[in-house]
């Protein structure tokens, strides 16, 4: 996973986890619950498709 991350990463792109955090590989808990990677022009739109899929998660939990 590190190399795959390290590869999109230096060409420009990026990577992810669902939360919106950095990838962290060396950790003791290795478990992602997802990733999201893609070229730079992705990020804004990706990101705010996920913040819109967690609001309407938030919505029907209330429910």
């Amino acid at each position: 996973m590190a190399a795959g991350a390290a590869l999109v990463e230096s060409a420009g792109g990026f990577i992810l986890t669902l939360d919106n955090s950095p990838l962290r590989c060396n950790k003791k808990d290795p478990l992602l619950t997802g990733l999201l990677g893609g070229g730079p022009f992705l990020r804004a739109p990706l990101l705010a498709m996920l913040d819109r899929h967690a609001q309407t998660a938030g919505e029907d939990k209330a429910r």
